[in-house]
């Protein structure tokens, strides 16, 4: 519940500048709601407006240079499920090594974040992973499990 300016709290000179910075952050960079959210707080904060915008817009630049994700890519619990669903439809259950790594990438991804690559890469080797039984002996167990 912070302050928020009323249009008699500011100048006219300060508005048009204000205007002129969301203006241009919205010309030049994609956004996510939370960081759009935060950019246009640093912008109404800032003793120079139009500069901030500019360093919002460099920095999003380069985030996305280093492979950090735009809107709606960003790696979470989701893709993680999605990727245990494929596993348990390609192998007709998880095995211990795929639990054991996806419990891992799950970790991570709720710790610390990930890249679009740093998690394809994480899912090309888990989806490359054979299952621990052969698919005689799974389906042997199924039916096993069934009756």
């Amino acid at each position: 519940m912070g302050y928020e300016l009323k249009s008699t709290d500011i100048s006219p000179r300060r508005r048009r500048t204000l205007k002129a910075a969301v203006q241009l952050l919205e010309c030049h960079a994609k956004l996510s709601p939370e960081r759009r959210r935060s950019a246009l707080a640093r912008i109404r904060r800032a003793a120079q407006p139009v500069a901030e915008a500019r360093r919002i817009i460099r920095q999003s630049a380069k985030d996305s240079a280093m492979g950090r994700m735009d809107i709606g890519t960003e790696v979470d619990h989701s893709h993680v499920q999605a990727l245990r669903v494929r596993l348990i439809h390609r192998d007709h259950g998880i095995w211990p090594p795929h639990a054991d790594l996806l419990a891992k990438l799950d970790r991570r991804v709720a710790t610390c974040g990930m890249t679009k690559e740093e998690f394809k890469s994480a899912v090309a080797m888990i989806y490359g992973m054979k299952p621990a039984l052969d698919s005689r002996f799974r389906k042997a167990e199924q039916q096993f499990e069934r009756e």
